[in-house]
């Protein structure tokens, strides 16, 4: 029986999911044919052409949704965003990952990126969603009502039952569980942009664009309304044209 959504949508399913299931998920979309005839497929017919790394359960229409540690959504394709990507230089229009690149260790998120640079056309963009280091911060030393809103949500929903409940128990889990490897405040994550060639970086709101393919993509619905833009900074940034 499928997972249920909300459990799915929680940041440490796809990690532990792989690592009771990884062995069963279908060959075929792992294999070399299967990702070439897709990717095949979906650059000659997709206009723009739109990458998403790490869908899990937003899959996105119209965009090449990839997953590493599930099984990809039928038309999308298994990828390992810490290894040179499957695509041509110069393939993609945007790219798109949310929630994901703070699950690998930083060399690996600088390759990913890299990467992501190399595939996008000249002028293209990049928009990256990440948890923000500094909401942790807020919540130790000047939580708000929204704050202890969130306190609440991931005490029930989160938690390890024996996590510590209280601001510092939030920190500890948000560095220890669900496969986090490295939780950027903006300057680092402005400075792995820059480092992998990106140009043009500004942070904007959750589901805020002025491209309209960048719109409305955030998963909001993965935590109670107004919690992921708290907990959440997103990016947007060019290859040079």
């Amino acid at each position: 029986m499928a997972a249920p959504h909300w459990l799915r949508a929680l940041p440490g399913y796809r990690l532990a999911h792989r690592l009771a299931y990884g062995a069963a998920i279908d060959p075929l979309r792992r294999s070399a044919a299967h990702t070439r005839k897709t990717v095949q497929n979906y650059l000659a017919n997709a206009t723009p052409a739109m990458l998403h790394i790490g869908c899990g359960a937003n899959v996105l229409p119209g965009w090449l949704n990839t997953e590493f540690e599930e099984r990809p959504p039928a038309g999308g394709i298994y990828l390992d965003a810490t290894k040179r990507f499957p695509f041509p230089d110069g393939s993609f229009d945007v790219v798109f990952s949310e929630h994901m690149v703070e699950h690998v260790p930083v060399p690996a998120a600088l390759k990913m990126l890299r990467e992501c640079h190399r595939v996008l056309k000249p002028g293209g963009r990049i928009r990256i969603s990440t948890p923000r280091l500094e909401f942790l911060a807020e919540l130790l030393l000047h939580p708000t009502d929204e704050h202890r809103r969130y306190a609440d949500f991931h005490y029930e929903v989160l938690s390890e039952d024996e996590s510590v409940r209280s601001p510092a128990g939030i920190v500890n889990d948000y560095h220890r569980l669900w496969g986090h490897q490295f939780v950027y405040d903006e300057p680092s994550f402005r400075q792995l942009l820059q480092d992998a060639g990106f140009m043009g970086i500004e942070r904007l709101p959750m589901n805020e664009s002025s491209l309209p393919e960048l719109r409305n993509i955030e998963n909001e619905a993965r935590m109670p309304e107004g919690l992921l833009a708290l907990t959440t900074m997103c990016f947007e940034a060019r290859k040079a044209a």
